[in-house]
């Protein structure tokens, strides 16, 4: 089995590694730079939304896989945001409502605030399109007229 890290292949091993290094450093950044580096990331940025579920949910089982205990602690936010966002462009609305909610718990378990400390899944859920700082800010500007015209 191997991942897709940029260009680079890495082997279960490597991959392993890679995700216990960063779930030690028991910090956002961390869990943010290891699932940020994977092409999942990329196939959203180029329209690809279904390339981006398939691979980053394939990411998210194998690293769960290898190892249970790294997964459960490394933050997971910016994984479950990027997928959120391509099952959103998907228009699978129920997917996407999982994963910006997975985002939110994972961002409330690392000691974020959504006033004091917010994050851009807070900002989707709360649809803050008005708020900097996201980038699914045309997403959330869209749903916050959306829910502005029902109201």
């Amino acid at each position: 089995m191997s991942e897709q890290q940029g260009r680079m292949q890495l082997s279960t091993d490597e991959l392993r590694t890679s995700l216990q290094l960063h779930a030690r450093a028991c910090q956002t950044a961390a869990g943010n730079a290891f699932f940020n580096s994977f092409e999942y990331v990329t196939d959203l940025h180029n329209g690809n939304y279904s390339g981006c579920l398939i691979k980053g949910l394939k990411l998210l089982a194998s690293c769960k896989a290898i190892d249970p205990i790294s997964y459960s602690s490394i933050h997971k936010g910016s994984a479950f945001y990027w997928i959120g966002m391509a099952a959103y462009l998907s228009n699978d609305y129920q997917t996407a409502t999982f994963f910006f909610d997975a985002a939110v718990s994972e961002d409330l378990r690392s000691g974020h605030h959504p006033i004091t400390r917010s994050t851009p899944s807070f900002k989707f859920i709360l649809a803050q399109g008005d708020l900097q700082e996201q980038a699914a800010k045309p997403l959330v500007e869209a749903l916050q007229a959306r829910l502005q015209r029902s109201a």
